[in-house]
């Protein structure tokens, strides 16, 4: 009889009464989501590297990550897996990295996610992605976990050991095995040691655990480190709501036993938490805006714009007319009847009625994260392996080089993007654009949009 492979071993955590939620596959990123309706705060599950020689599953449908997913939407937040190339070797360390931002990216576009509210959570050689975050630490990164992480390994990405003190007031969860491999354990030691107390750390202990415990090791001192780390996870995005960490999961409790888990806190944990985690902000983004409009000067006899058109919120109110300036009517001059009459202002021009398919929403979701000017949202809806094209033949290879080029457009202040036109078919969507404020004259051209598995892989733009 042929052994199950580690990796596919029972998560330890038994399955509730319930099958609980199934993963809506969005790309590289498998999306598990609560019963509450609303936007929720998101945890994204990051896995190690590499994995065994003759992998046939890859992570996402790993018991394991599916498990840890599950368990957190049945706490009322929504669990994600991302599906990154670490797991063929550590040669692919650059691009886990933007594998795993771009999964970042698309999770707070969700329309059921809170953007304000991500806790980052990686295990084994997934920790290896974590200083970048640690170092970077935007606001809506309300905490990082991380289990049995590899912190000490090869490529140029920053190392968490060198950067965890930079920012204090980040909450970071460590799960250390007692039986960790020697030379993972002395990094591990050595990233508490240098955390000192600058940060917010808080570690739980696992004695008698092994590297990959909550797979390996199904025992109740692995049970009950896992239902701590989950409910620190719960009480990092949702500090106010009282009980957040047991009021979905009456059916037992999720409070760890004390004998078989030590969980030692930094004196200053809990008030750094309480002086960190700030309310939820509201989206940065609305989806399915496809089109800008500047507004006109209003004529003096106001000419209605049809009902489909909205004034975007960052423009400023058009002012009105003054009483005294508005144009005479014919009444007001019956006895000359040579005077032509003043000509009314001509109505604004009506809002494109743009094509519609799945693959121009992902378009027009694009569009709106440029006029938002949120590059995060923006960079999320392309492929990590995105191409573009430009008019004067260049290429734009990766997100790496697209944060590199869009950067300053979508974050200038007076950029913004009309489309006059759009045609879809299939994966493909061509619009025609003016790029405003950029420099003296609009710059005018034709670029062609390729979707795959909701995300760009491929932009053309034609003189």
């Amino acid at each position: 009889m042929t052994e199950i492979p580690a990796y596919l071993r029972p998560f330890v955590l038994t399955a509730s009464d319930e099958a609980g939620p199934e993963a809506e596959r969005v790309g590289e990123l498998d999306v598990y989501r609560p019963a509450e309706p609303g936007r929720r705060p998101a945890v994204l599950f990051v896995h190690g590297g590499p994995g065994p020689f003759d992998l046939k599953v890859f992570p996402r449908d790993w018991p394991l990550f599916q498990g840890y997913a599950k368990a957190v939407a049945e706490r009322g937040l929504v669990g994600a897996v991302v599906d990154h190339p670490l797991v063929l070797g550590m040669d692919q360390l650059t691009a886990a990295s933007d594998q795993v931002e771009a999964a970042v990216g698309r999770l707070r576009a969700d329309e059921h996610v809170d953007p304000e509210r991500i806790l980052l959570w990686f295990f084994s050689g997934g920790g290896l992605l974590a200083g970048e975050w640690i170092d970077s630490r935007p606001e809506w990164l309300r905490g990082i976990a991380l289990s049995y992480p590899v912190l000490d390994g090869p490529g140029d990405l920053i190392s968490a050991t060198e950067v965890v003190g930079n920012h204090p007031d980040l909450p970071i969860l460590l799960t250390r095995p007692g039986k960790e491999q020697e030379a993972l354990a002395a990094a591990v030691q050595a990233f508490v040691d240098a955390a000192g107390k600058a940060a917010t750390l808080r570690v739980i202990d696992v004695p008698n655990g092994r590297h990959a415990f909550d797979v390996l090791d199904p025992t109740e001192q692995s049970r009950s480190a896992v239902r701590a780390a989950l409910d620190w996870a719960v009480s990092v995005l949702l500090p106010d709501v009282p009980g957040s960490a047991t009021r979905t999961r009456s059916t037992r409790s999720t409070t760890p036993r004390k004998s078989p888990v030590t969980t030692p806190v930094k004196t200053s944990a809990s008030e750094s938490l309480k002086t960190t985690i700030a309310a939820p902000a509201a989206a940065a983004t609305t989806a399915g805006t496809t089109t800008r409009v500047k507004p006109a000067p209003k004529p003096s006899t106001p000419a209605k714009a049809p009902a489909a058109e909205e004034t975007p919120a960052a423009e400023a109110p058009v002012a009105e007319v003054p009483a005294e300036t508005a144009a005479p009517t014919p009444e007001a001059v019956p006895s000359v009847p040579s005077v032509p009459a003043v000509p009314s202002v001509p109505p604004l021009p009506p809002v494109p009625v743009l094509a519609d398919s799945p693959a121009a929403r992902v378009v027009a979701r694009q569009l709106s994260a440029f006029l938002s000017h949120d590059l995060e949202a923006f960079l999320s809806l392309y492929s990590p392996t995105a191409r573009v094209f430009l008019a004067d033949g260049k290429e734009v290879p990766g997100r790496r080089a697209l944060r590199e080029y869009y950067g300053p457009l979508v974050e200038s202040a007076t950029a913004w993007i009309e489309v006059e036109t759009r045609l879809t078919e299939g994966e493909w969507v061509v619009d025609q654009q003016v790029l405003h404020g950029v420099g003296p004259q609009p710059v005018r051209s034709i670029v062609v949009h390729r979707v795959q598995n909701r995300a760009i892989v491929e932009v053309r733009h034609l003189a």
